[in-house]
């Protein structure tokens, strides 16, 4: 066994294995590094991008009631209310599709939870007066419609901060998953580096150290058969 381990044959596998080695340790830390910043980007899409657009379709179409509410109680025609009637029916469409997209599935902590429960409430109300507001305008009501308008105004407004809190919790949510990335990002650029520097630096040693194992018992043969060749037999 000692005679092997001085042979050059175990030298070049000890050289090749570390290569192979370090360049299996490279392999495996840019997999892991590139599997958590694919992991970031899945989680940010999916906890913070999908919910913030969900959102956002619910607070414009909320808004869009409102003007539209406040419009119809402020024209007070019969062809007004006519003409508008299917653009709300499409805004609360969209809030109806919008919101169940998002809540409960997409509420990724606690406190979203908490600002998610009370938009929930806030909208069953919304949508409740905004019913009986819409009825009232059907039927050509207008002075009850516009004083149901009015009505909801505190809840409107409730609403419409419930969905902006809910949307900078989100866009804060978003920013840690962004600086967790520049960060994993920061760290793994200067592990490659020193790795990649180290993988040149034993690349090179590995280098000189097969050329000198290998070259000096061949400069020996080399001596020898020249020795040889000039008639001195003793070698």
């Amino acid at each position: 066994m000692g005679g092997f381990l001085q042979t050059i044959r175990f030298k070049i596998m000890l050289a090749l294995g570390v290569c192979v080695a370090l360049m299996a340790t490279i392999g495996l830390f840019g997999i892991g590094g590139l599997s958590k910043l694919n992991s970031n980007m899945s989680e940010t899409y999916s906890s913070t991008v999908l919910p913030l657009a969900d959102l956002s379709n619910v607070r414009g179409a909320e808004l869009s009631v409102r003007s539209k509410l406040r419009a119809m109680a402020m024209t007070r025609s019969s062809e007004f209310v006519a003409q508008t009637l299917p653009e709300l029916d499409q805004d609360m469409a969209t809030i109806d599709k919008a919101w169940p997209d998002y809540y409960p599935a997409k509420v990724s902590n606690e406190k979203e939870r908490a600002i998610a429960d009370k938009i929930a409430r806030g909208l069953t109300e919304f949508k409740s007066q905004n019913s009986d507001a819409i009825s009232a305008f059907k039927a050509g009501n207008f002075d009850a419609a516009a004083e149901m308008v009015n009505k909801s105004a505190d809840v409107a407004d409730s609403l419409a901060k419930g969905l902006a809190d809910d949307t900078d919790s989100n866009v804060e949510e978003a920013r840690q998953f962004s600086e967790d990335s520049e960060a994993t990002f920061g760290k793994i650029l200067w592990i490659a580096v020193i790795l990649v520097g180290a993988g040149v630096l034993i690349a090179i040693g590995v280098s000189v150290y097969l050329l000198r194992t290998i070259s000096a018992p061949l400069n020996n043969a080399v001596s020898v058969a020249n020795h040889i060749a000039n008639g001195n037999l003793d070698n």
